[in-house]
């Protein structure tokens, strides 16, 4: 007697394909330039902030440093990804109960502190650093009080310069006759119009001196 066949159902292949779909990945760069595999959006996130934030407060050229950075970070997402699976009960992105969660955190963590020291991007390092460039900072101050000067002589120049001219504008507006002010274009709205020309010139003198300034304190902060 034959035996009869199996039933075919279309669930049973669909929950194989969904069984065996591969999952998403997520990665992202080093500061060196390594690719870097990770397990969540989230780890992506954490890890790309903390690396943009690490190379915009402080300038790495020498590729040893860039190195060590990466350890940094690697470190510094392990923990954050402990962290995250501490929160939910100790159970990792799978739902896997993992031990000793508490631990590591601790162990990378004196790692971090180290690597950071060794870095010189600690807190302490950065303070130290601060008061070992005392003649560098009094040398800046010296420039600086130098190019504000100049930037004060250019207004004082510049405002003088001008002031003659609105004497001039004055005197021939006063001097003139309805004809002649229109000839010479000084009658008290072109002069008004003249004004206002000017103020926008002595704005952008200022302008720059200011974006110049902004430069000056940025810099102040990331030393």
């Amino acid at each position: 007697m034959p035996k009869p066949k199996a039933s075919f159902n279309e669930d049973d292949d669909f929950d194989f394909i969904k069984e065996n779909k591969p999952s998403k990945s997520f990665s992202t760069v080093s500061p060196s330039g390594s690719p870097i595999p990770l397990m969540t959006e989230a780890e992506v996130t954490f890890y790309e902030d903390k690396r943009d934030r690490y190379q915009t407060d402080n300038k790495f050229t020498n590729v040893s440093d860039l190195l060590e950075l990466d350890r940094v970070l690697l470190h510094e997402v392990m923990c954050f990804r402990w962290g995250q699976w501490l929160l939910t009960g100790g159970l990792d992105y799978d739902g896997n109960p993992q031990l000793k969660l508490e631990n590591m955190i601790q162990l990378y963590s004196k790692e971090i502190r180290e690597l950071k020291a060794a870095l010189g991007v600690d807190k302490k390092s950065r303070d130290a650093n601060k008061g070992l460039n005392t003649a560098d900072f009094f040398e800046n101050l010296k420039l600086r009080a130098e190019q504000f000067g100049i930037h004060r002589n250019e207004q004082i120049i510049k405002a003088y310069t001008l002031w003659k001219e609105l004497e001039g504008l004055y005197t021939l507006h006063k001097n003139s006759t309805p004809t002649e002010r229109s000839e010479f274009k000084c009658h008290e709205a072109d002069v008004f119009e003249w004004l206002e020309e000017k103020f926008v010139e002595l704005d952008a003198l200022d302008e720059a001196f200011r974006t110049e300034q902004k430069i000056w304190i940025r810099t102040e902060l990331n030393n």
